[in-house]
């Protein structure tokens, strides 16, 4: 008894021990602040600047205007050119209260009547007190040039009102070469608002491909195991990729072959796709304008970088994984002047 009583004492003894805490000063040298800049130039869209700055990772500070508090609106100058012209002042523009609930921290917005187009050149310089100037450039791509060559079902009808059907497509893209550039592709259902005509997406499909120009090494566990798990008759099924690059046909035509599946409600299971899209357009209580789209996009290899590398960083599988660093394409702060093009393609109304 004498001897568990000891122990018991020894294993109280060391449970203390890790209960305590103690306070380490740090005596590293604190970084300054810096500006924190992003905008996306997308042709023939309003430019928008979306400014912020840096907070030092100690900084015990923890409201939602953390990383903007320190900028005077007043005083803060943001400046954008187009093709080498004479600089614009963009306009500060107060936007929403930071919302708690979701976590969205402030930032300051800045915008302009200034429209981009394909192949313009753009510069953004911003100045504010206490801070050293920042400077940006990037040339928006033009938009892809892509066509779809064929599209078809596989209809898989089950009989509790609901089927699969898988859309299998071709699709051929005539790269321009002249500038190196990265696509993404993406299959999504999206709805037209009759009474403004704005387009929201209302949901996105997954890709899936076995053509060699999505291969591209996985750092994600999901990733890895989406492409372990998809296997369509002998043939190996790679998740597509967010992004894709050019390097297979820079300056040339290549077509490539994707799929995605969607899952649909049948007014009546024992009829074929064709029929039930026909119901479906008939059906008064269906959403008006909606459809489903392929949507292309290309983008500037900074974009490519900085998209790719800030999602590196928030990865749900990092126990073994080494520190990333987030690309910025900003000369004396941090963040990304990015650019891209879109092409959609409307596959059923």
């Amino acid at each position: 008894m004498k001897k568990l009583f000891i122990i018991t004492i020894t294993a109280a003894s060391a449970l203390l021990a890790l209960s305590c805490s103690k306070v380490i000063e740090f005596k590293g040298e604190q970084v300054e602040e810096k500006l924190v800049l992003f905008a996306e130039a997308k042709e023939g869209e309003p430019f928008t600047v979306n400014l912020s700055h840096s907070v030092f990772f100690l900084d015990a500070y923890n409201g939602l205007d953390k990383y903007i508090r320190h900028i005077n609106t007043d005083s803060c100058r943001v400046e954008v050119s187009f093709n080498g012209g004479k600089p614009v002042s963009m306009t500060y523009l107060p936007g929403e209260e930071p919302d708690p609930y979701f976590f969205h921290v402030g930032t300051l917005t800045y915008v302009c009547n200034c429209i981009p187009s394909a192949g313009d050149e753009i510069e953004v310089s911003v100045s504010a007190p206490g801070y050293d100037p920042v400077k940006a450039s990037v040339s928006v791509p033009r938009q892809p040039q892509a066509v779809i060559r064929s599209h078809s079902v596989t209809d898989t009808v089950s009989y509790d009102y609901y089927s699969s059907v898988k859309h299998n497509i071709t699709l051929e893209i005539n790269d321009p070469g002249q500038y190196s550039k990265y696509y993404r592709l993406n299959a999504l259902q999206v709805y037209k608002d009759p009474d403004d005509g704005e387009v929201s997406v209302s949901g996105i499909f997954s890709i899936y491909s076995s053509d060699p120009v999505f291969i591209s090494t996985l750092s994600d566990l999901d990733g890895i195991i989406d492409n372990i798990e998809n296997i369509d008759s002998a043939e190996s099924e790679r998740k597509v990729p967010d992004f894709f690059s050019d390097q297979l046909f820079f300056g040339g035509s290549y077509s490539l072959t994707f799929n995605f599946t969607r899952s649909e409600y049948s007014y009546d299971p024992t009829i074929g796709y064709e029929a039930r899209k026909a119901v479906r357009r008939a059906a008064a209580d269906l959403p008006y304008g909606e459809s489903l789209a392929i949507l292309l996009r290309a983008v500037t290899p900074g974009t490519y970088y900085y998209l790719s590398s800030r999602d590196n960083t928030g990865g749900d599988f990092a126990l073994f994984a080494e520190g990333s660093v987030i690309y910025s394409n900003v000369d004396g702060g941090y963040g990304a002047l990015c650019a891209g093009a879109d092409l959609f393609f409307v596959l059923e109304n």
